[in-house]
């Protein structure tokens, strides 16, 4: 095939050959491990042993051949099948070892969406909207080559606001169970496949559980309350404080402090007076 197409550079076949062996390894079957744990006890400390046997290496025949041939797979002789339940064994050496936990890395662009993959979360094309929409409302920062996820201090003062408040701690992900996203995400696919009607069924339902929650969360945050404390105010975003001033402009009326401070009373203002706003020409 290189010779066919005059590829003859050095790093050009290099390319070409990992390119060629990575979509047969791609096509062929995987590796099979046989994993074993032991579990001992001496006096009242407790051990665990674990060990991987490879029992059929599919893929990896291709790949060690190709790639790792100065490192031959070495088959372990231990054999388990004489080992039973309770069965005691001697103590023929051991050793101290310190064993410091790494702490988890910080989730970026790709692990995240392998996450959102694992558990059913959003669609294909819809995974990196998400971000750009996090980033846009300034919920989290996108840092480095690998798009590091760092949440802003906003993002986190929202998040806490969900989880302490009593009215909405419905809408925290941490209060829901986790197959919560994915049950939702399965019935707006039935939605796209059944037409209008199961959307509209859909519509009602969460009407009927969620509706008086969510006009007392507007009443209460859309009260001017002088004695509201900035913990439990989220601010307006920028794109919304534009628009009251757009709209104190255009209407000649003035908006209230509370409006300008927190985020329900500056949704309740807008949807108010959107509607008397003058359309635009098209």
């Amino acid at each position: 095939m290189c010779e066919e197409h005059n590829i003859t550079d050095i790093d050009d076949l290099k390319v070409y050959t990992l390119i060629f062996f990575n979509t047969i390894c791609s096509q062929s079957k995987n590796a099979i491990y046989e994993n074993t744990t032991l579990n001992f006890k001496v006096k009242t400390h407790s051990f665990k042993c674990s060990f991987s046997q490879l029992k059929s290496k599919g893929f990896k025949a291709i790949k060690d051949s190709e790639e790792e041939k100065d490192e031959e797979w070495v088959e372990s002789d231990i054999d388990f099948s004489s080992l039973q339940l309770k069965t005691q064994m001697p103590i023929l050496d051991f050793n101290i070892k310190e064993i410091k936990a790494k702490s988890p890395s910080p989730y970026t662009e790709s692990t995240f969406i392998a996450m959102m993959e694992t558990y059913g979360i959003r669609r294909p094309s819809t995974y990196t909207s998400v971000f750009e929409i996090l980033k846009n409302k300034n919920y989290i920062t996108l840092e480095g080559k690998n798009r590091k996820i760092t949440p802003t201090a906003l993002g986190k003062s929202i998040v806490d606001f969900f989880l302490n408040d009593s009215q909405t701690q419905w809408i925290a992900i941490s209060k829901v169970d986790d197959s919560f996203t994915k049950k939702l995400e399965e019935m707006l696919d039935m939605i796209i496949q059944d037409g209008k009607s199961a959307y509209l069924d859909l519509m009602q339902n969460i009407q009927k559980k969620l509706g008086t929650e969510i006009s007392n969360l507007y009443r209460n945050n859309s009260n001017d309350n002088a004695s509201a404390t900035k913990k439990e105010m989220i601010p307006p975003t920028e794109k919304q404080l534009n628009f009251v001033e757009t709209i104190e402009k255009t209407l000649q009326v003035k908006a209230s402090d509370m409006t300008k401070k927190d985020k329900f009373a500056c949704m309740k203002f807008i949807e108010e007076h959107s509607k008397k706003m003058p359309k635009k020409d098209k």
